[in-house]
């Protein structure tokens, strides 16, 4: 027979693993970059943690009088059925607040610090609305100690209210490449944060230093986020940068694989998921020694300045002509990316939620 102890541990065991979790996916509903590949990223870990899920996509809207305040209604309606909901996306607004406690995620702030990189109408959102979500978020989740110190600075929340979790990768297969080929590879947008100019003047003078590596970019052009072709012109790289565009994750995770190095110079980021990728496929780096992007990847990289093209050229002829370098790189990255778990990443989210819900449920008794 169980006794008293036996028995309340087992309750506390039932509850940690069943609680009925809600999650906004409405990110879901467009194409899959950073917020989506977070959201599916924590589903997954979710699951292999016995959780109940439910979803939520608001992509659908009504085309009625009225109907900000109608779906606003039926959205704190729907979050009644669980226990905790967790918004992935700030930009996803909610209307009335849920009784319910809520989680949300801040990947970064970028249109409030950098206004002069994103659109009016962005940052203009996250002045009027962000804050507000702050202070009615029982609990806030960002992947790096950067964003975090970012929150605190910019928006004055308290420190304790923040918790720092990085990023995790689905499970996928990746072969380890020794063997790499002539090429430089950047993955992401082509906002003017990601320092494109910077890339390319630093291949050009890698070009002109005699290294024969070509440069693919892989992103997709957006609004006035655009490839600098004039620039690439004017360098005479037109014969040597190949334009991939948008491709799958199988795609991107071939090219890592055979990459000789990911090419990475951001002025700035909340984490750098490519980072992580490259790390966990075997490929060196050359990137920022600032922001959340030394933090991501510690000793496991080559750091540079983002707004010294020749210390960026000089860092990548220091891989691409060393064996011995590039072998090292690779085994600092495959080790630091095994620290990223998914199991890791789905714990600490059920921990929170736990200790949120565990809290909720003691004030209504």
């Amino acid at each position: 027979m169980l006794n008293f102890t036996q028995i309340v541990t087992f309750s506390h065991f039932c509850f940690y693993c069943h609680m009925k979790i809600g999650i906004e996916t409405t990110c879901l509903s467009q194409t899959i970059r950073g917020v989506g590949t977070y959201t599916l990223t924590l589903i997954e870990a979710l699951k292999k943690q016995q959780q109940k899920i439910y979803y939520y996509d608001h992509s659908i809207r009504l085309r009625l009088p009225f109907a900000s305040s109608i779906t606003s209604l039926f959205r704190s309606r729907c979050y009644e059925k669980v226990e905790l909901i967790h918004f992935p996306d700030p930009k996803i607004l909610y209307g009335r607040r849920p009784n319910t406690p809520i989680v949300l995620t801040i990947h970064d702030i970028m249109p409030v610090l950098f206004p002069q990189f994103f659109p009016t109408k962005s940052r203009l959102m996250m002045e009027r609305f962000l804050p507000r979500y702050l202070r009615d978020a029982d609990a806030i989740t960002c992947p790096s100690i950067q964003t975090k110190e970012d929150l605190v600075k910019t928006f004055q929340i308290p420190s304790e209210k923040i918790h720092v979790i990085p990023l995790a990768l689905l499970p996928q297969k990746r072969i380890i490449q020794e063997e790499k080929e002539p090429f430089l590879l950047y993955i992401g947008s082509f906002e003017p944060r990601k320092n494109l100019p910077g890339i390319l003047e630093a291949f050009a003078k890698v070009r002109k230093w005699g290294v024969p590596h070509k440069l693919i970019l892989v992103g997709k052009e957006e609004g006035k986020n655009r490839i600098p072709h004039a620039l690439i012109a004017k360098l005479g790289l037109r014969e040597h940068i190949e334009l991939k565009g948008y491709i799958t994750e199988e795609e991107k995770c071939a090219l890592l694989q055979k990459a000789a190095l990911l090419l990475w110079p951001s002025f700035y980021e909340g984490f750098g998921l490519p980072l992580l990728e490259a790390m966990a496929s075997g490929t060196p780096i050359v990137t920022t020694n600032g922001s959340a992007m030394c933090e991501v990847v510690q000793d496991a990289a080559i750091l540079i300045d983002p707004n010294n093209s020749d210390a960026i050229a000089s860092a990548v002829i220091e891989v691409v002509s060393s064996q011995e370098k590039t072998k090292l790189l690779m085994e600092k990255g495959l080790k630091r990316a095994a620290e990223f778990s998914l199991e890791n990443f789905g714990e600490r989210h059920v921990d929170l939620y736990y200790s949120l819900v565990n809290t909720n449920f003691r004030s209504e008794n």
